[in-house]
């Protein structure tokens, strides 16, 4: 029985296309399958990798340490070229405010708000982030400070949210000084 089951699967194989029959029947109990002659079993040590065309396949290639040798053949967005790793860190831009002001620009159009990092609290702060190029509309974030402040540290509050229309800052009240972490 298990001899023509290896027969058919060495036929099928033949009409799909390969043109060695990957096994060939063993000669019983407790005896390994072998390789029919032509073909390779297991991976290839090939000094000159061949060049395919339509339709062709080569076996799984190792180098001559037998490592299996398996390659994009290009380089993906986000891969450091020169240290040959690829980056999986957050990178975001950054807007420093020192001081009031009645609206900025931290960045037009769509995006993502990090942070915002009170760098110098001062005691009734007021900052607001809002989702536009100025100084109204949607409203991401307030931030009152108190007018006795507990600690005079910095901190930062951690929004990871998307806008759409753009990222306006303002600070207001108390001139403290902000930092906002954006991409």
């Amino acid at each position: 029985m298990k001899t023509r089951i290896l027969a058919l699967l060495a036929f099928l194989a033949l009409l799909i296309g390969c043109s060695n029959a990957p096994f060939a029947p063993d000669a019983g109990p407790g005896v390994p399958m072998k390789a029919a002659p032509g073909f390779q079993a297991g991976p290839v040590y090939l000094s000159s990798p061949p060049t395919l065309s339509n339709n062709q396949t080569t076996p799984l290639l190792t180098d001559s340490l037998g490592n299996a040798q398996q390659n994009m053949a290009t380089k993906l967005a986000g891969e450091d070229l020169a240290n040959d790793v690829m980056k999986s860190e957050l990178r975001y831009s950054y807007l420093h405010q020192a001081g009031t002001t009645a609206g900025v620009t931290v960045k037009s159009g769509a995006g993502f708000l990090h942070a915002l990092n009170l760098n110098t609290p001062v005691a009734s702060t007021v900052v607001t982030l809002y989702d536009n190029t100025a100084a109204s509309g949607t409203v991401i974030a307030v931030i009152t400070l108190p007018g006795t402040l507990v600690s005079e540290g910095p901190s930062t509050a951690i929004y990871n949210v998307s806008f759409t229309t753009g990222l306006e800052l303002v600070v207001a009240t108390g001139a403290a000084d902000v930092t906002v972490s954006y991409r």
